[in-house]
């Protein structure tokens, strides 16, 4: 196999990967907020699409489209990337790191 190949191979299993990682967390949320709403006997997340089924994907849309405040006295550099740096550590615990041979 040529690198770029093997970096074309390695980039599809790592996007596929972070993708069912993303939709999973995305509907177990869902999930989780039904089964509240239900214990609390008020309705649910179910105005988007069939069931509900659509909220995952409207909350990641109007979570892309909220306006950002920044304080006039923060760094915006460190603002911003604050939460993209802690994210890191967390996606890391789904790496799989092989220890031994082949």
């Amino acid at each position: 196999m040529l690198p770029f190949e093997q970096l074309l191979a390695w980039s599809v299993k790592i996007a596929t990967g972070f993708v069912l990682l993303m939709t999973t967390v995305a509907y177990l949320s869902l999930i989780e907020r039904r089964l509240l709403a239900f214990i609390q006997m008020r309705y649910g997340p179910n105005r988007v699409g069939p069931f509900g089924l659509f909220q995952p994907i409207a909350d990641g849309l109007k979570f892309i489209f909220k306006e950002d405040l920044v304080p006039l006295d923060a760094d915006k550099f460190l603002y911003v990337m604050a939460p993209a740096l802690s994210l890191v550590p967390a996606l890391m615990t789904f790496v799989l790191i092989p220890v031994g041979g082949k």
